[in-house]
């Protein structure tokens, strides 16, 4: 029997449960983030009102993308989701102080469960290279090194429970494709 796919590819195929997880993940964020971008642009913080309304925006063509289509875009996420997250933070930071860091952790874990495991390190990576420094300017250092050492300790954790879920599920495909006995295809 001809196989049209590669083993590697078969990895990449996006699971059920990984598409419901994603729709839900949009929704949340969307019936979240809707108040705080109504609530920013009342108040006269339209760059923290347009960057929340851009994140959202984003969320619900996720969210429109995934139910509509059954297709998710990590590209997306990665490149235009992450990086207004990214500056979204930091001008909160600059704005609000602490309650700009509270964001952070809530996008390392974000990161974590709407992209794949090496650009969610990526995307944390940059997001910490950004918002470490910029705490460390705008708030009290009593807090800027406790807000540094629990972020590094969230972003640590979360990649050491998603590279297990990931092995564990690499794991059960690989028993899934191949025959016990004869270890083939």
């Amino acid at each position: 029997m001809k196989q049209n796919f590669t083993q590697e590819d078969l990895y990449k195929l996006p699971a059920e449960p990984t598409l419901k997880m994603l729709t839900r993940l949009a929704i949340v964020a969307i019936i979240i983030i809707v108040p705080f971008a109504i609530y920013n642009f009342w108040i006269g913080s339209h760059l923290l009102g347009m960057a929340s309304t851009v994140i959202v925006g984003i969320f619900t063509f996720n969210a429109w993308s995934i139910t509509i289509h059954k297709v998710y875009y990590p590209k997306v996420t990665f490149w235009l989701l992450a990086p207004v997250i990214i500056i979204f933070i930091s001008v909160a930071i600059f704005m609000k102080g602490i309650t700009g860091v509270l964001w952070a952790y809530t996008a390392i874990l974000g990161f974590y469960c709407m992209l794949p495991e090496k650009k969610a390190y990526i995307a944390n990576g940059v997001l910490l290279t950004v918002i470490i420094p910029s705490a460390w300017m705008n708030i009290d250092e009593y807090i800027a090194f406790r807000a540094t050492a629990t972020m590094l300790l969230v972003f640590i954790f979360s990649g050491i429970f998603i590279n297990v879920i990931n092995e564990q599920q690499r794991k059960l495909q690989q028993q899934a494709i191949t025959d016990p006995l004869t270890n083939l295809l």
